[in-house]
């Protein structure tokens, strides 16, 4: 099994959120090495990545969609 471990993506249901906190969301933007936010585009490569036989060999990982945040932790 597999996962995808996505940063806080741009969705209709965030967007009210991320206007709203607007000073909190610059702050995160700070850790994000590509300085932006993902938007779903940005899932479905990886998403089906892990849904093809170019994943088969691949199991019990977490792919992290988090414009290198992770690159830092």
């Amino acid at each position: 099994m597999n996962a995808l471990g996505p940063i806080i993506t741009i969705t209709p249901m965030t967007e009210n959120r991320i206007r709203d906190e607007a000073d909190r969301y610059e702050r995160m933007l700070l850790n994000v090495p590509m300085g932006r936010m993902a938007e779903i585009a940005d899932l479905v490569g990886p998403t089906v990545f892990l849904a093809s036989a170019a994943s088969d060999f691949i199991t019990g990982t977490i792919l992290y969609v988090d414009g290198g945040m992770m690159a830092f932790a």
